[in-house]
């Protein structure tokens, strides 16, 4: 066949790819567009001739296509893939590469062998299948996109593909038909539904559901349950936390971050914690964590799961670098204040440099949940205290005295702890030089337990006179074990 234009016989697939025989394929599925080793095939067998300027890029490509028709290949449409498959082929000889990128400057001409000779391709197998596929995409689940009936995970599974596939197959339809309304309602469905199914978003709001609708005890109630009920209150307590936290997350910062675990990881992090304080027991003459003993602090404090044991071992190693607290004194503490564990470490070295200067250190191991007050707060009461007193030694004044909750200074004094706090500034002595600590922040952190402050809860008093009587126990076996050695305040 002549081309009346140039003169050159127009060569057929058969002649122009030697002795490349045509592949036997099972019926394809549309996987997305990209360059095969058939195209690589091809174009080699033809690359001599592009060499030579025999024939053009735009003669190859149309060559190609007809070519890729007629065994069910993907349809390279660009010039350019053209030109990356001869680099491909060149990259370890650069000299016939030279000799192609010269060839193509005077050989740039866009002539058509098939002008006038050969009707429009017909399309193959292969996208007879892609339009089927693009036409169910837009028929048939689109609809269910939009609706939410279905998300891009769900259609992953069920047609083996990418859901950037999908995407982009949906995104071409609107920008085809030009319904940007359309696209946009489309790209808000996109951003409900991407990752998350339906079937997993139905279980979450049920799971969410049950929390919600889950009744939680109070701590006296709790104490009265059998270890297996307790167990089972222990994770709706502190699911029901998780839920209000979710919550109140959200709707502060506008998103939709899940932290509601479900039941098996919660049960999973409360066995961790309790193993972790049951190993700090030396023996069965020496148990200072029972079961019921960690259950109950959980109860109280249901964050204390989120805890590793290297956050753990850190807390308690900042309360045993005190003389005044061993461990024993250390564990009677959290076990009495479990919210401890939750304070920042320069807070309570700050709290508890404050306290041990002032000999005071005795006010804290007999109440934790004194570590409430910031250390400005601290720092004002005592230096309150000492104007009331008219003394630098408090150590022999009552510390119900000193310490005081702000009913208890609005009443017997007329003030508050914040106008004490403008009156006695907190200072950091460093290099026996006074600091002001203007850039300082520590708040007066409440103990929250199910949304409510210490002080709106009744706390068990059996519970906390045990704790006590714990801890002046352990103080008395250390004096008594150091023996002629140095009292333990």
């Amino acid at each position: 066949m002549n081309n009346g234009k140039t003169g050159k016989k127009e060569l057929s697939y058969g002649e122009q790819s030697g002795t490349m025989q045509k592949k036997s394929r099972a019926t394809p599925i549309f996987k997305g567009r990209k360059i095969s080793q058939f195209h690589m095939d091809f174009v080699k067998n033809l690359l001599d001739k592009m060499m030579n300027g025999e024939l053009n890029t735009q003669e190859v490509l149309k060559l190609l296509e007809q070519a890729s028709i007629e065994n069910d290949e993907t349809i390279i449409k660009d010039a350019g893939s053209i030109k990356r498959i001869v680099y491909l082929l060149l990259k370890d000889k650069p000299d016939e590469l030279k000799k192609y990128n010269e060839t193509v400057k005077r050989n740039s001409g866009k002539r058509n062998p098939y002008k006038g000779k050969i009707g429009k391709p017909k399309l193959g197998t292969y996208y007879e299948e892609e339009k089927k596929f693009k036409n169910k995409i837009i028929d048939v689940y689109l609809p269910q996109i939009i609706s939410g009936d279905v998300t891009f995970d769900m259609l992953e599974k069920q047609l083996n593909c990418s859901h950037r596939t999908i995407d982009k197959i949906i995104a071409e339809y609107y920008t085809q038909i030009g319904d940007d309304t359309g696209l946009k309602n489309y790209e808000k469905a996109k951003i409900r539904n991407t990752g998350t199914s339906l079937e997993t978003r139905q279980s979450a709001k049920k799971m969410r559901t049950d929390v919600k609708d889950s009744k939680v005890l109070s701590n006296a109630e709790f104490l009265l349950l059998s270890p297996e009920e307790q167990e089972k209150q222990l994770v709706v307590k502190i699911r029901k936390e998780q839920l209000k936290e979710e919550k109140s997350k959200n709707e502060r910062k506008g998103t939709s971050q899940t932290v509601l675990l479900t039941e098996d990881t919660t049960i999973n992090r409360i066995s961790k914690i309790m193993e972790y304080f049951k190993s700090k027991n030396r023996d069965e003459n020496n148990i200072i964590f029972s079961d019921e003993d960690i259950r109950y602090m959980i109860f109280r404090y249901p964050t204390l799961i989120r805890r590793s044991k290297e956050n753990l071992d850190k807390k308690f190693d900042v309360l045993t670098s005190y003389k005044e607290i061993n461990e024993s004194t250390a564990y009677g503490m959290v076990k009495t204040f479990p919210a401890v564990i939750d304070y920042g470490d320069e807070r309570i070295k700050k709290q508890l440099d404050l306290l041990e200067k002032e000999h005071l250190m005795d006010y804290i191991i007999s109440k934790p949940s004194g570590l409430m007050r910031s250390v400005d707060l601290m720092y004002a009461l005592i230096e309150y205290a000492k104007e009331r007193h008219k003394t630098n030694d408090l150590s022999n004044i009552n510390r119900s005295n000193i310490f005081m909750a702000n009913p208890t200074l609005k009443r017997l004094y007329g003030t508050t702890g914040d106008e004490l706090k403008k009156r006695f500034p907190y200072y950091i002595v460093e290099n026996n030089d006074s600091v002001h600590n203007n850039n300082y922040v520590d708040d007066d952190l409440p103990y929250v337990i199910s949304g409510n402050s210490l002080g709106q809860i009744k706390p068990d008093i059996s519970k906390l006179d045990e704790a006590t009587k714990m801890l002046g126990e352990a103080i008395s076996n250390e004096i008594s074990k150091d023996k002629g050695g140095k009292n333990v305040k």
